[in-house]
This record gives C-alpha cells, structure tokens and sequence, in this order.
C-alpha cells in the first residue's frame, strides 16, 4: 500500500510508525481528535502455550518501555 501512496495514487490512515524513513516521500498530516485502541489478541487454544505466554509478556514489557520512553508520543494509558 505505502509503495502506491509514493506514486501519488491515493491516501490512506496510517500510524506514523509506519513511514519511519519515508519522510522524503510521502507527507503526513496528524488527524486531530482520532483515538485508536490496541489490542493484543490471542487464540484462545494457544494461549497458555508457554511460547505464547513468553511472547506475550515480551511484547507487554516492550510497548511498556516505549511508553515510558515517550518513544510514542501520541500513547496514553
């Protein structure tokens, strides 16, 4: 999708993460008002594997540090 945004053929609703070194070639403009909610969601038949749980948490403590890092600046909790 991002290549045809790059041509010129369209717009779309991306997070910023997304663009991260595209600056150069697509111009982003934020979206006052719009909240998103982030849901991490698991298959209910895996979801006390162990690797899915260890997965999980990794995920957990990694969006935590990017957050208490302002790495997102737009997140609140």
């Amino acid at each position: 999708m991002l290549e045809l945004i790059e041509r010129g053929a369209g717009y779309t609703v991306l997070p910023p993460s997304t663009i991260v070194g595209r600056y150069a070639r697509i111009k982003a403009a934020p979206i006052r008002g719009l909240s998103v909610t982030w849901t991490l969601g698991l298959n209910r038949d895996r979801a006390n594997w162990p690797a899915v749980r260890v997965l999980e948490a990794m995920i957990r403590e990694q969006a935590d540090a990017l957050i208490r890092k302002r790495a997102w600046k737009a997140i609140r909790r």
